[in-house]
């Protein structure tokens, strides 16, 4: 496939069966996204909590949304806005089609055309993480909303809840998701948002989900990856996903590598 947008995507996953009986991972990815934008690129992965249903909804739902947004209001609002409401829209249709147990952690990137230069736009909500490689050294563009962070802790304190053994209320490890409406209050879908311009010095990015982070460092899985292009392994992401197993780690694993 040629790709206006970026080079070449690579996409694996899997559920990870000694450990995991479900798999509720899900990824994507849109080559010329925006119709007044042939050269935009969307990539997403989402990975669940509590069944399959928020991220079912998801994997559409929250591209049309950011779409939506982006093609009506991008001018009046600048993306950055566009995408938080895109994800508060996509929250609160979760609640509508009741979805009210189940939740997700999210990242998305887009590559946007911007005054003849390409501008990487990222959000996530979650511990699903994206991370770029500049030069060869790893550049987080992904905020981890976990229940260990310090700032997020003041936030669901202030908010009248509390963390117990780096759980929200006892329960969910992240601070931010898609869903979980019964812990609504505190469990927020309001996305961290990064934008950065990209040069020839940008040369790939990995988005997955906390299953590659809980065995790799970002320059771990940076290296990794650009190891095995040099190698010329045919799907770098697969060998990255066989690595992580092989590491040990027990949750699905799912993985965009993203040459820029």
């Amino acid at each position: 496939m040629a790709w206006s947008s970026v080079k070449h995507v690579h996409e694996a996953s899997e559920m990870n069966a000694l450990h995991r009986s479900t798999m509720e991972d899900e990824h994507r990815f849109i080559d010329s996204f925006l119709s007044t934008d042939e050269k935009s690129g969307f990539f997403a992965v989402y990975d669940g909590h509590g069944g399959r249903g928020v991220v079912d909804y998801l994997k559409t739902a929250l591209e049309r949304n950011i779409r939506t947004e982006l093609e009506y209001e991008r001018e009046n609002r600048g993306v950055e806005e566009c995408l938080i409401a895109a994800y508060l829209i996509s929250d609160i249709e979760t609640s509508r089609e009741n979805l009210l147990l189940s939740g997700s952690t999210a990242a998305t990137c887009l590559v946007l055309s911007e005054h003849n230069e390409r501008v990487l736009y990222s959000a996530n909500v979650g511990d699903t993480r994206a991370v770029l490689s500049r030069g060869g050294d790893a550049l987080r563009v992904t905020f981890d909303h976990k229940a260990s962070e310090q700032q997020e802790i003041k936030r669901i304190e202030a908010s009248g809840g509390f963390v117990r053994g780096k759980r929200v209320l006892g329960v969910l490890t992240v601070t931010r998701s898609f869903g979980d409406h019964t812990m609504k209050n505190l469990i927020l879908a309001k996305p961290y948002i990064s934008s950065i311009r990209l040069t020839s010095k940008d040369d790939i990015l990995i988005i997955a989900c906390d299953g590659v982070w809980d065995v790799f460092s970002d320059q771990e899985a940076i290296d990794f990856v650009r190891s095995a292009l040099e190698r010329r392994v045919t799907n770098v992401a697969a060998a990255l996903v066989k690595q992580c197993i092989e590491k040990g780690t027990t949750d699905n694993v799912t993985v965009l590598v993203i040459e820029l």
